[in-house]
């Protein structure tokens, strides 16, 4: 799978603000997250006889955009793996649109519902469900199957771990972390301003690395956990979620129906589990 990129991806921008502390103003430089618009457009092929038609407009960081559109096609059940996708290209914008674009071409062998464009518009950074008209639309989920445990002491250290790869955070306290640990091991980060978009980046990162490394991981969230990233968890089988905030209710009874552990508001000795407790040992 071939990804030109068309520009440099830039993830922050240097602005300038004016701070009131100690009743003065000061105006100094501050690092900011990048946030642009992201269009993917789907074609069956490389042919060039079907003109390819947009899927969906998504609000995002740039940057791993091939993770964030493997990962996006994946949890949204488009695709069933990584190798689905024989290439992307970068589509030329229309004169005096701020937004990249990204055409996707499929295996040919992938049938392309037509429904599926009528299920988005316009994605926020805010909202991974944003373009879908009902709720019957999200793609139903599988059961997580895994008998993966783990200790109650890798917890708060797999948080802290996390935290240290959030460079971009760092930098501009404006965007959203999701990691992934496999044993031991730390296998990727990645960072948006979206929490759905940094949650697909990263899926699409892993699934074209061995997609079998989702049964055997958790997952660490910067934030709270909504039910559309349980959903997506659920779609690639991760048997494990754990956040620095609170869960929805709605997550909750999605990863208790669907097999998933979920623990939040982790803290340096102490966290919450809401389902799947089975899987934490002392």
């Amino acid at each position: 799978m071939t990804i030109p990129l068309r520009r440099p991806q830039i993830e922050a921008i240097t602005v300038s603000r004016t701070l009131y502390q100690g009743g003065k103003f000061q105006v100094q430089e501050d690092a900011v997250a990048v946030e642009r618009p992201l269009n993917i457009k789907l074609a069956p092929s490389e042919s060039k006889s079907q003109a390819p038609a947009s899927l969906t407009m998504t609000m995002r960081t740039p940057g791993h955009d091939h993770d964030l559109v493997v990962g996006h096609l994946l949890t949204e059940g488009i695709i069933r793996q990584a190798g689905d996708i024989v290439s992307m290209s970068a589509d030329s914008p229309q004169r005096g649109s701020r937004a990249d674009g990204l055409v996707v071409h499929l295996d040919p062998k992938i049938a392309i519902e037509s429904q599926i464009f009528h299920r988005y518009s316009i994605a926020s950074s805010a909202c991974g469900m944003c373009g879908k008209t009902s709720f019957e639309q999200v793609q139903e989920a599988p059961r997580v199957a895994s008998d993966l445990r783990l200790k109650t002491d890798r917890i708060s250290k797999f948080m802290a771990q996390a935290r240290k790869q959030q460079t971009l955070f760092q930098q501009t306290g404006g965007s959203h972390g999701a990691t992934l640990f496999v044993d031991e091991d730390l296998i990727a980060t990645r960072e948006d301003v979206g929490r759905h978009n940094a949650m697909d980046k990263l899926v699409g990162a892993v699934a074209k690395r061995d997609k079998s490394l989702f049964s055997r991981s958790v997952i660490i969230l910067s934030g709270r956990t909504s039910f559309e990233l349980v959903h997506k968890a659920a779609k690639v089988g991760i048997p494990i979620i754990i956040s620095v905030g609170a869960p929805s209710s709605l997550a909750i009874c999605m990863a208790q129906d669907l097999g998933i552990t979920m623990i939040g508001f982790v803290k340096s000795s102490s966290f919450n589990i809401y389902s799947g407790e089975e899987r934490i040992i002392l």
